[in-house]
């Protein structure tokens, strides 16, 4: 089967969304489907001329590098990289499938070319929706509400925010994570007391309560060490270490350092940090943020406490350190959950999910027997 996969555009860093559908490209070439990754340059339609000159340069590095153009990420050499100046239906390849991965992707390709094949979408929108006002949530409403295209969903928070919209999921598509990017390799107990967390810029990670709970930690415990990776845009305090961006590498050896790993979220469509922490043997602090429900469970693999307050994630944190057992036993739970959540099993979800409906589809179309 030809299948595309229509992204926002590519990005400098690390971005586990984007990983997400990159590991989707690979396991489906693995299992003998034609896949396309489709970037735009722009989020606009309208480029000019600067515009049009950069995507010539873009093209011509394009030429030269081949999948290497994402810097971040190993491609899966069998994958088709294509980059077009912005998104629009008519710009779409040839498939079978065209699935989208974003609301701003289904918003942008309205009237798809008829060649694009079966129109689906990977919803992972759930923390703008919920962060979002009035007219922002219309927006997205309107781009999930496009007839043509039929909905999966990874999380039963996801669901529900499309059942709000008008719109029932037609599979579910959990994603997960590469057991051998991320595994144990420094047994829980022999690591240093260091506590964890990914520094975010978006307003719905709600790192002012996260670096709240630091500063109530740090008073309790000064001995504890505190380390964030990701890009701050503020100065930090000086007792937080800020690793700054990391490879996948170093992204394991900081989830193998840490005792305690934190999410602070107010909302999550699902949750990868939270579940490479776990795959790495850290004890998992997590807000109730929506997608964590798919996977935290409180006192068995990880301690759920309630988004918006520091006192509560200090609390929780302060618990694991001075309670070894508990540490232990939650530390052993998140590893036998982040065990099931493989991109193994989510990429055979998604396949199937992707030959049901367009199968379903086909069924449908056919014309009926005289």
């Amino acid at each position: 089967m030809r299948v595309t996969i229509v992204l926002p555009r590519m990005t400098e860093t690390p971005s586990g969304g984007l990983r997400v559908q990159y590991e989707n490209a690979g396991f489906l070439t693995a299992r003998g489907h034609l896949v396309t990754v489709v970037h735009p340059m722009s989020d606009f339609r309208r480029i000019g001329v600067r515009g049009t000159l950069r995507y010539g340069r873009l093209l011509l590095r394009h030429r030269q590098l081949g999948n290497d153009l994402v810097t971040w990420y190993r491609l899966s050499d069998g994958v088709r990289l294509v980059v077009v100046p912005y998104l629009a239906g008519w710009l779409l390849p040839a498939a079978d499938a065209t699935i989208l991965t974003a609301w701003q992707t289904a918003a942008a390709t309205q009237h798809p070319r008829k060649a694009a094949g079966r129109m689906l979408q990977l919803v992972y929108d759930y923390e703008f929706w919920m962060a979002g006002n009035r007219d922002f949530r219309a927006r997205m409403a309107a781009a999930f509400t496009r007839e043509d295209v039929s909905l999966f969903s990874p999380s039963a928070a996801v669901t529900a925010m499309l059942r709000e919209i008008g719109r029932e999921p037609v599979a579910s598509t959990p994603p997960g994570i590469d057991p051998v990017a991320f595994g144990c390799d420094v047994p829980p107990e022999n690591r240093s007391p260091l506590v964890g967390f990914a520094m975010r810029s978006d307003p719905v990670k709600a790192m002012p309560v996260m670096l709240a709970a630091c500063e109530q930690l740090h008073d309790a415990r000064p001995e504890v060490e505190i380390a964030c990776f990701g890009s701050a845009s503020a100065p930090l305090p000086g007792y937080i270490q800020a690793k700054g961006m990391l490879s996948d590498t170093a992204l394991r050896e900081f989830y193998n350092r840490c005792q305690v790993f934190v999410v602070p979220s107010n909302y999550e469509g699902w949750g990868l940090p939270s579940v490479e922490a776990m795959a790495c043997g850290a004890a998992l602090v997590t807000t109730a943020n929506g997608g964590s429900d798919e996977f935290a469970s409180h006192g068995i693999n990880s301690l759920v406490v309630p988004p918006g307050e520091p006192s509560a994630i200090a609390g929780a944190v302060l618990r694991l350190l001075e309670d070894v057992d508990l540490r232990m036993s939650l530390s052993d739970g998140g590893r036998r959950t982040a065990a099931v959540f493989t991109t193994s099993r989510a990429g055979t979800a998604l396949e199937d999910a992707i030959l049901t409906t367009v199968d379903g589809a086909q069924t449908e179309n056919a014309s009926p027997i005289r």
